[in-house]
């Protein structure tokens, strides 16, 4: 999956990066990724945790 945006656009990356990260910290983010591509296991869970970005 990806998400067009133009070259340099770093305040659209950014906020795309900050809305995802708080998505992949949330409670529900299993039920979210659950509905689109099956249940997420330890080691993906782990690694969407690992890829957010802090506060």
């Amino acid at each position: 999956m990806a998400i067009g945006m133009a070259r340099g656009d770093d305040d659209l990356r950014l906020l795309v990066d900050r809305a995802l990260s708080r998505l992949y910290r949330s409670p529900e983010f299993a039920a979210v990724y659950g509905k689109w591509f099956g249940n997420l296991d330890a080691d993906s869970s782990a690694f969407f945790r690992w890829a957010a970005l802090p506060e």
